[in-house]
């Protein structure tokens, strides 16, 4: 998930497990300046961000680890054994 747009973007990001589901969200803000045909120009973007992914069953939220580095967060779980997979049953 890539969280930030540049190195002047503040962003501040939060990771939860909640009842198997996994909450990424945050915040962030950017202040740009710049000069435009003899004017000023400032602009101010702030903003809110939340996603929920459903983990697969059997993960402990024990399990889960995230790093981020260069504005890309990466969160890790170990795969489900076969014996954690959901069974099929044929109708008959």
């Amino acid at each position: 998930m890539d969280v930030h747009e540049n190195d002047e973007t503040n962003t501040d990001v939060s990771i939860e497990v909640h009842q198997n589901r996994l909450v990424v969200s945050g915040e962030f803000s950017n202040v740009e300046s710049r000069e435009e045909s003899g004017y000023a120009v400032r602009e101010r973007r702030q903003g809110k961000f939340s996603r929920t992914l459903q983990l697969p069953p059997g993960v402990k939220h024990e399990d889960v680890k995230a790093s981020m580095e260069n504005g890309l967060l990466t969160v890790t779980f170990p795969k489900t054994t076969p014996e954690q997979q959901p069974h099929r049953i044929t109708v008959s």
